[in-house]
Formats: structure tokens, C-alpha cells, sequence
């Protein structure tokens, strides 16, 4: 500020180069003396008005200079420091484009415009608005090259954001600026966003959404900057599924896809890839009133590793055009089969491979429980229990590693087994390494839960759980109540599904007369098929490890003989409806041979193909990412599962052992079909307090957004003027002197 004093130079080179004048008297001038006198005023008057515009003129460029004191010391307007929170909706509809640019672009466009005109005390946090929204400058930064550096680098992402989850990061994020700013006089948080009603549905959760918006609206001003496309149409592959759910290399299968209008409809090509290849195409009409399925063929001579993708013409919206599936084939589906005794497995076995059938897709070896131990488990893909009496530790062990590994097991109940043996073994093991016991149980009524000592043994376990269940249901006493109905409980289950409207199958009139208690573990336990007292027949769940259970609570065979009636157990096993029950029972455990393709932000999860797994040390395995970049992960010795977390690229991700280019799994990564729809919501569902304004493709940052005025810039723009001005005036009047 120093420099003000520099504006006293033209009064003191003008006080210096003043004329003096003497006085003479002089007839012949007197008529002169009134004219100078005159012009002596006028150019008194001229000289003034100079020496103030060259004054001011000094002034003007000094107070600009001195622009950041000035704000500092409050003699500016722009005195008001800010904190603005940048959240940038990137999720996949913000990827919609329109002329060539997304509403992802423009968000980053306005936001850096934001930070360059904002005042120069004020500081900025950024958070990303997506499927893991995250706060990327969590702390306020006030280097803006910073700032922009961070808006440039939010990557499109390809998930759906949901306001409920994104409102906590931008509240706790708040909370650590107010504790970390002093001198700080309002926080501001903009949100720029396409305002998809996927993303901003302010009724989920009970409405919590908007209970959370509307007090962050009475903490910090909040403006909602519209990015979207209005008016948008998409065309969208919202799935895309085999029909067959065991499918084997050299059998034709068929690829069923889903495809959705939003907006409009018409006629649209989608084709089928194969392994990265087009092999087929079929022409639909889209109807945006439903959805319009398409159906292709395909066979792969190869067992293997392979990839299934339907895909659209490109549209404005791209990433869910194309969707996709991974599946690893084999030649035979392999499944072991264990019996009690001698024939406990024979009906189940051939059920599953009927006789004489050379090509079939199920290959079945059976063994006796003596031989379970020392039988390699990692060749099948299911294990069936006929009738075996009892488990020991070892066995356990060696089952629960295999589920671990994505195999499936499936147990038939019969006289044989010991139900506390099971209890002890194959269920939950509490802290004090105690399973859960019972006394005598009997039926209480229709409910499923069967028995009160039994269900309170069941829900006390896992408070204190040491390991978890093997199994999905809790094995009570066998009791003998005959029936000669089943309850499909609406058909809702897979296994039951494919009888709903075949009542020839003779599903509902299979007797049965003595089986097991089941208790369904809460969470766990499914019912696929049930008896008219509401006892469970069928359990199936999520067994240790990831690998799928089925129990069957009584005997595949006609070998377990009912000592109160003397006949079989059941008729299940000569039943028409047997073959499609033991069928389906495997399709259900044995699923996840295929690779099931996930969201993005999900974690990708498979099972090593082959003769692959960890070894003693344990082993490395590449991921090959759709970007083309390679990571690794760890897999633990013995195991042949595998996780991986970071899906945020769209499509095939390869596991490879090592450096090995051969892959022994693969995964995919589909978009987020809720993301697809481009309707919006309105501007005026947004809670008080809340400000909407909507920016066109050619709009600069929105005037509701408050700017601090550019003070220093008319300050030069003044100084210019002026010496403009000066110049003219100067020049003019000069000559006039003249």
C-alpha cells in the first residue's frame, strides 16, 4: 500500500513546473489583459481535470494491485469467505450424450468455472456422487489448480448413485470442514447433477432421503445445478441369462436377452457375441410399454471359459447397450454320489444319469461312505449324501472345503442317519465348542418352526458361534406323521418352479410317512417344498464358504423302512416326479459352476477351473482388467475361490495363475440397469431451502450460484479508460494551446 504515495507525483511535477509570471504595466496591453485572463481560467480548469485523471489513474492501479490486503482488511465487497462443497453426479446416466457432450462434462465444465470465479479467500471439498460415493478432497483445499486438477480426474462411473447413501459423506464432510476452518463465514454445497429420478428418489428409506436433505438445507446453502439431458430417450440390454441352468460344452444351449425402451420404441438390431465374436443377429421392436425378450442358439465344442454378450446398436446412453455372461463348460457335469449302504444311492444316481443314456451331460460315481475320505473332491461339482449315518470332523473338514472351492452337496435323509451326530458335525458350533442339543422333539402345529427347544437351540448358536453351519437347516428327530400331499408354497423356489401347471408330474400326490425335523437357519434356510402338517421338506441355502446345500428331510431310496407303518419311508423315489426333483436339486447347488456376472462396485467371485488351486504357499493370480491394465491378487494355499473387489470398468475381467496367459476364471461386469431410465424429477420435489437451476449446453455457471464481484477487474478496466481518456484530452487540448 506504499505505493499510494505514488499518486502524489503529478501534483508535485505540476507544483514544480508551475510558471511564474512578473508583473509589467503597459498601455497597449491592457485590451489584451481581459482575453488572457479569460484563457488563463480555461486553461487553469484543463490542467486540473488532467492532474485528476492522471491521479486517479496511479490510484486505480494500486488498488487493484492491492487486492487481497483490500479483501483481508474488509474494504472490499467481496469480503465473504466461503466454503463450497463440489459434489459431481457421476453415475451412468450422466454418461447420456448430447452433441457430443455428456452431463458428466458439462458438471466438471461449470464446477472448475465455479472455483475460477469464486473469491480468493474462499476454500473447496469435492465428493463424488456414485455407487460408492467417496469424498476426494475431504479437508477444504484453497489451492484451486488443486481443485481442478481433482474435477478433471472424476471418472465416469457406471453404477447407480443413490442420494440416501451419498447425503451421510456430504454431512460428515461438512462436519470436518466447520472443524477445521476458522474464519470462515457460510458453507455452500452444490450439487451437479443430471437429476435422474434413479439417483434422486427422495421417498426410499422411508423418506429418509429427504429428511437428510432438508437438514443439510438448514445448515449450509444448497444448489442443485441440472446437467441432464431433457427429454432423453435410451434403448437398454437389461439382461441377459442362459435358459439351461447346468449348460456343457457340445450341447446346444440357448441364450435368452432382455431388452428395454425408455421414451420411445421402434425397431432395433441386437446381436449375440460369442467370446468376444459376433455370430448372430435378430431384429426386435421395442416397446416402451414392456420389456421385449430375444432368444438365440449356440453351442461351444469346447469345455472351458468362455463369454455370452447381447448388444445393441449404439445409442446416446452406450454402456448398457451391451451385456454380458461368463461360464466355465465342461464336457460332463461330474457328481458324486454317497451311500450308507449298498443301493442308498442307486435311484438317486440314476435319476441323475438314467441308464443307458451315453451322452449324457451328468456323469455320476458312487461310493460308500467308508470311501468318502479318500476320494478327490475337486473333480466334481456336486456331492450327493444318500442315507449316510454319520460325519466325523476330518469328513467335515474336507466337505466344508469343498464348498469353500463352489461345489454343491445335497443330503437325503434316511433311517441311517444320526441326527444329533449331524447337529454336532454339520451344524454350528458355539464358543464353547458345544453344538446345540435337544431332547424329544414333535410336531407343534402348521408352522415351520417344528420344535420350541429345538428352534431355541437354533437361534442361540449363532449369538455364539465358533464355526459356522455346514448345512442350511437344523436336523431334528425323525417322526412319523403320514401325508400324501406336498405344499409347493406357491411355487416360488427353482426346484419347484418348473412343476407349477404340470400336475400330471405327480408332485402334490407324493407320499411320504416318516422323516426329519428341519429347522431353517434364519437368513440362510430357504423352504423349497413343504408338507401339509408346514413342516419343511426340502431346505436349500448358502452352505460354509460360499458353496450352495440342499436337505432333503427324507430317504432317496425305498431302503429306510417306517417301524410304525412297515412300509417305505416314501414313495418319493418311484414317483414320476423324482427324476425332475433330483434334477433340479443339482442345478440348484451345482450353479455356481457359472460365473455370475455382478454390478459395478460388487465383487467379482469364482471358482479356479481346472486342475488349478492354491498350493501349499499359496499362489498369485493376474487380473486382466477390461482397461487393459493387469493387478494381482493372493489366493490362500489349498483354495480355489477367488475375490475380487475393484469392478469399476464395464466388461470381461480374466484370471490368469501367474504369469500364464491361460485362463482358469473369468468375470463380468454389467451396468446398472436402474441407471438406464432417463426420467427425471422435477424441480419442485426438492425440499425448502433447496435451489434448482438448469443450465443449456451453452450456459455459463448459473446465477443463483452467488459470485463475488470482480472488483480488482473494474478497477483496471477504470485505470484503462482513464488513460485512454487522459491521451485524448491531452492531445486536444494541447493542440488548442497551440
Amino acid at each position: 500500500m506504499g505505493w499510494v504515495a505514488a499518486a502524489a507525483a503529478p501534483i508535485i511535477i505540476h507544483l514544480w513546473m508551475r510558471h511564474t509570471h512578473r508583473e509589467t504595466p503597459w498601455a497597449a496591453v491592457r485590451f489584451l489583459q481581459a482575453a488572457i485572463q479569460r484563457r488563463a481560467r480555461r486553461l487553469k480548469l484543463q490542467e486540473w481535470v488532467l492532474l485528476s485523471i492522471r491521479t486517479l489513474l496511479i490510484l486505480l492501479v494500486v488498488f487493484a494491485a492491492s487486492k487481497p490486503f483490500l479483501e483481508r482488511w474488509g474494504l472490499l465487497g467481496a469480503s465473504v469467505r466461503t466454503h463450497r462443497m463440489l459434489v459431481v453426479d457421476a453415475s451412468m446416466s450422466m454418461a447420456m450424450e448430447n452433441d457430443g457432450v455428456t452431463p458428466l462434462d458439462r458438471a466438471r465444465q461449470l464446477a472448475a468455472q465455479l472455483v475460477d470465479k469464486s473469491g480468493s479467500g474462499d476454500v473447496f471439498t469435492l465428493v463424488e456422487m456414485t455407487q460408492s460415493p467417496r469424498a476426494t478432497l475431504p479437508s477444504p483445499v484453497a489451492d484451486r489448480a488443486r481443485v481442478r486438477r481433482m474435477l478433471g480426474a472424476v471418472e465416469q462411473a457406471y453404477g447407480a448413485a443413490k442420494i440416501a447413501e451419498v447425503l451421510p459423506v456430504v454431512k460428515t464432510t461438512l462436519e470436518t470442514a466447520r472443524a477445521e476452518l476458522r474464519g470462515i463465514d457460510r458453507h455452500e454445497v452444490l450439487f451437479f447433477t443430471d437429476l435422474a429420478r434413479s439417483s434422486w428418489d427422495l421417498t426410499t428409506a422411508g423418506g429418509q432421503a429427504d429428511r437428510l436433505l432438508t437438514a443439510l438445507a438448514e445448515e449450509a446453502q444448497v444448489n442443485v445445478v441440472d446437467t441432464g439431458v431433457a427429454g432423453a430417450t435410451n434403448a437398454a440390454v437389461t439382461s441377459i441369462e442362459l435358459v439351461e441352468r447346468l449348460p456343457t460344452a457340445g450341447r446346444p444351449m440357448t441364450v435368452r436377452a432382455t431388452l428395454s425402451a425408455f421414451g420411445r420404441g421402434g425397431g432395433a438390431t441386437v446381436e449375440l457375441l460369442a467370446d468376444g465374436l459376433p455370430i448372430a443377429e435378430r431384429q426386435a421392436t421395442l416397446d416402451p410399454a414392456s420389456a421385449v425378450t430375444v432368444e438365440f442358439a449356440h453351442r461351444f465344442d469346447r469345455p472351458g471359459i468362455h463369454t455370452l454378450e447381447a448388444r445393441l446398436g449404439s445409442d446416446a446412453l452406450p454402456p448398457d447397450d451391451v451385456r454380458g455372461l461368463a461360464i466355465a463348460l465342461q464336457r460332463q457335469v461330474s457328481v458324486l454320489c454317497v451311500e450308507g449302504r449298498r443301493d442308498d444311492a442307486r435311484l438317486v444316481s440314476r435319476a441323475l444319469a438314467p441308464e443307458g443314456a451315453a451322452d449324457s451331460a451328468i456323469r455320476v460315481e458312487v461310493v460308500s461312505d467308508a470311501q468318502f475320505d479318500s476320494t478327490k473332491l475337486d473333480r466334481f461339482s456336486a456331492v450327493f449324501f444318500c442315507n449316510v449315518p454319520r460325519f466325523s470332523e476330518p469328513s467335515a473338514d474336507r466337505l466344508a472345503g469343498f464348498l469353500q472351492g463352489g461345489g454343491g452337496a445335497a443330503f437325503f435323509l434316511g433311517d441311517l442317519v444320526d441326527p444329533a451326530n449331524y447337529r454336532q458335525v454339520l451344524g454350528p458350533i458355539g464358543a464353547d465348542g458345544a453344538a446345540p442339543t435337544t431332547g424329544p422333539l414333535s410336531l407343534n402345529g402348521p408352522s415351520l418352526g417344528v420344535a420350541t427347544a429345538l428352534t431355541s437351540a437354533l437361534l442361540q448358536a449363532p449369538a455364539t458361534a465358533g464355526r459356522p453351519a455346514l448345512l442350511p437347516a437344523l436336523v431334528g428327530e425323525a417322526v412319523s406323521d403320514p401325508s400324501y400331499r406336498l405344499d409347493p408354497l406357491d411355487y416360488k423356489h427353482p426346484i419347484a418352479a418348473p412343476f407349477e401347471g404340470r400336475q400330471r408330474a405327480g408332485l402334490l400326490t407324493t407320499p411320504v410317512t416318516r422323516f426329519f425335523q428341519l429347522t431353517p437357519t434364519p437368513g440362510v434356510g430357504e423352504v423349497a417344498l413343504g408338507l401339509p402338517s408346514g413342516a419343511p421338506l426340502i431346505v436349500t441355502g448358502g452352505g460354509r464358504g460360499g458353496g450352495r446345500v440342499a436337505v432333503v428331510a427324507t430317504d432317496g431310496s425305498l431302503n429306510s423302512i417306517d417301524p410304525a407303518t412297515g412300509g417305505p419311508w416314501t414313495a418319493m423315489p418311484a414317483w414320476p416326479s423324482f427324476l425332475p426333483i433330483v434334477r433340479e436339486l443339482l442345478f440348484d447347488v451345482a450353479q455356481s459352476e457359472q460365473a455370475a456376472a455382478v454390478l459395478p462396485g460388487q465383487t467379482l467371485s469364482g471358482r479356479l477351473s481346472g486342475d488349478a488351486a492354491g498350493g501349499p504357499q499359496g499362489m498369485d493370480l493376474s487380473v486382466l482388467r477390461p482397461d487393459g491394465t493387469q493387478e494381482s491378487i493372493a489366493l490362500p494355499a489349498g483354495a480355489r475361490q477367488w475375490r475380487y473387489p475393484r469392478t469399476d470398468r464395464l466388461g470381461v475381467y480374466r484370471i490368469a495363475a501367474g504369469d500364464s496367459s491361460q485362463s482358469v476364471g473369468v468375470g463380468i461386469v454389467n451396468a446398472d440397469p436402474a441407471e438406464s431410465d432417463p426420467q427425471r424429477i422435477a424441480a419442485g420435489s426438492m425440499p425448502a431451502g433447496v435451489n434448482v437451476s438448469r443450465v443449456a449446453a451453452s450456459d455459463d455457471a448459473p446465477a443463483t450460484i452467488d459470485q463475488p464481484a470482480p472488483v480488482h477487474r473494474g478497477l483496471l478496466y477504470s485505470a484503462l479508460g482513464l488513460a485512454l481518456l487522459e491521451t485524448v484530452l491531452a492531445s486536444r487540448w494541447g493542440r488548442g494551446g497551440k
